[in-house]
């Protein structure tokens, strides 16, 4: 062991245990609360039982955690580090599934939980089980703060997680070591620990400046509301899923939100039309984002909500820096888009667990870290995200920005939550669709009117898609990667298993004469088919001349398949006229 010993998650939490014995560290909203100096004392006694189960320093160890056992959680955390061990924290809601491939995959030798019901290969136990008989007093040190700390594993949102190592250097870096005699900033938040940012407040209470962590373990708008009026929190910390639930949830309508000094939005990108109205919501509060990721921490990069800048997520602190790169990892002009790279200036890097070939790729030469966002920075330094780089959507060429998109559906005011993706096009190579919660009167004809406008053919929507709620995971993120996935399977649960009638069977006809598709299922895409603006128009001139029903080229695209076009046409209105207009000549295809 090398280095200040100090600079540990053990030492810190005995520093501040002897400052501050009996100052609340972590309290859970109608639940319990945990002195520093029980943190400690229980922590002391869990470590003898985890060296008792024959934990070695340099083992992993899980935690199996739930929003509801913080308490235990922490506890477990640091005695996991007093014993010498690495911790490796995993949502209990990810299921039994996830549980066995982070066990295997960091060659843990037990889990940790809050109960003994886990059913795993290796030991298990509860953290009351590993404190029974145990002494209180502080254990010899085992660790340097080059040690490693922690594993987080990243959410998956693209992929398979991987686990990213930090060191107890790493993790320290941001909370202060000297102590500071002022009121202890009382912090409310829903996030899980077992997360970038949830790793972050459970160890708020370590920072010189003293620290209340109080975190609501289910969120709901009216338990969140409720929190705020029965702690006074100084600071607030959400996701942009809880941000959006509370602009739009009745509950915001009472709270007194005055106690409030500072909110911050974490984890993902915040429309800004979003951020404009939380921050209308907690008007005494000054409100910022927060832009890092799991990889380049504690690199990171915030604003304070501006309305000259409302995209940007602002510039690098002090202790760090930003860069834009082409693909060869060569730096680009400003305003010029590429791949962002961020960089802590004084902090140990993290790296991937067990993979070479990845952490070569993410953590580049010099320090720079590789978020896998594609962003732009202007001639102020001001960072501008596009787009994650695998949900960029290529159409025709043209690079257009799901983040930009998202900014316009949330700008229309019946909007609740909204997703753009792409789906892909025979042609064009892709399209953009778009996934949307609304709100109660909410007018699909005007939105569809609004985002032309907006957004120019090429940007806008082809796909709307109306939903009651979107994927996300435990952090509140988007899972793009099921919209596309749910949005390509829809073909194939519209599948019609009966007859079809003889209106519906025209309809096919004109698809598959218009298309140049022979044969073609009720499943069939128009998009995927290769079906253009063109095409649609050949098609709305055949049905309603041919058919005798009223339509327009907004049902082709916002259909997802032809069974749902089919149905829309049976449904619709009879036209005035029949057979008495021009037939607009097919599009060739060839080439």
């Amino acid at each position: 062991m090398t280095g200040d010993i100090a600079a540990t998650v053990p030492a810190r939490l005995a520093a501040r245990a002897k400052e501050r014995p009996n100052d609340v560290a972590l309290q859970v909203y109608a639940g319990g609360r945990l002195t520093l100096a029980e943190w400690d004392i229980r922590s002391n006694r869990a470590a003898r039982g985890l060296l008792a189960n024959g934990v070695r320093p340099g083992d992993r160890v899980v935690l199996w955690c739930d929003n509801e056992d913080l308490l235990d959680y922490a506890v477990g955390y640091v005695a996991v580090h007093k014993a010498g061990a690495v911790a490796v924290p995993v949502q209990r809601r990810m299921g039994d599934e996830h549980l066995s491939r982070v066990l295997a995959k960091a060659q843990a030798v037990g889990v940790v939980s809050a109960s003994d019901t886990v059913d795993v290969a290796v030991w298990a136990s509860s953290v009351a089980a590993l404190e029974v008989g145990q002494p209180d007093d502080p254990l010899p040190p085992r660790l340097a703060p080059g040690d490693d700390a922690e594993i987080l594993f990243t959410s998956g949102t693209t992929g398979t997680p991987k686990g990213v190592v930090a060191t107890h250097e790493n993790i320290l870096f941001t909370h202060t070591a000297d102590a500071v005699d002022q009121d202890s900033h009382v912090v409310l938040h829903a996030l899980p620990p077992a997360s970038l940012a949830g790793q972050g407040l459970l160890l708020q209470p370590l920072d010189g400046v003293p620290h209340r962590v109080i975190t609501v373990p289910r969120y709901d708008d009216d338990s969140f509301v409720d929190a705020v009026h029965r702690y006074r929190p100084t600071h607030v910390v959400l996701v942009p899923a809880l941000a959006l639930s509370l602009i739009h949830g009745r509950a915001a309508g009472t709270l007194d939100a005055s106690s409030v000094r500072a909110v911050r939005t974490i984890s993902a990108p915040i429309a800004p039309a979003a951020l404009e109205k939380l921050a209308g919501l907690f008007s005494s509060a000054a409100v910022f984002n927060m832009y890092t990721s799991t990889e380049a921490f504690p690199a990171r990069v915030r604003i304070r909500f501006d309305p000259e800048r409302p995209g940007s997520v602002g510039r690098a602190d002090r202790a760090g820096a930003i860069r834009i790169v082409d693909d060869d990892g060569i730096p680009v002009p400003r305003n010029t888009a590429g791949h962002v790279e961020l960089r802590s200036l004084h902090a140990p890097r993290r790296r991937y667990l067990d993979d070479e070939a990845a952490t070569a790729a993410v953590f580049r030469p010099g320090g720079w870290v590789r978020t896998g966002d594609i962003g732009e920075l202007d001639i102020y330094g001001y960072l501008f995200l596009l787009d994650r780089n695998q949900d960029l959507v290529i159409s025709g060429g043209l690079n257009i920005s799901t983040i930009e998109v998202e900014a316009a559906l949330h700008e229309f005011p019946g909007v609740r939550e909204a997703a753009a993706f792409g789906l892909p096009h025979p042609t064009l190579g892709e399209y953009v669709a778009a996934a949307v919660v609304p709100n109660a009167g909410f007018d699909r004809a005007a939105f569809t009117e609004y985002l032309g406008r907006r957004l120019g053919p090429a940007k806008a929507p082809k796909r709307l898609v109306i939903v009651d709620s979107l994927p996300r995971n435990e952090l509140g993120k988007v899972l793009k990667r099921q919209l596309r996935e749910d949005s390509l399977k829809q073909a194939v649960r519209v599948e019609n298993a009966g007859r079809r009638s003889e209106l519906q069977e025209k309809v096919r006809n004109i698809w598959s004469e218009e298309l140049g598709q022979a044969d073609l299922d009720w499943s069939a895409d128009f998009l995927a088919l290769g079906g253009t603006s063109l095409t649609a128009m050949a098609v709305v001139a055949r049905v309603r001349g041919e058919v005798g029903r009223q339509v327009s080229q907004r049902d082709i695209f916002e259909t997802a398949t032809l069974g749902e076009f089919a149905d829309l046409i049976e449904a619709a209105p009879v036209t005035v006229e029949k057979d008495d207009r021009r037939r607009i000549p097919r599009v060739s295809r060839a080439g």
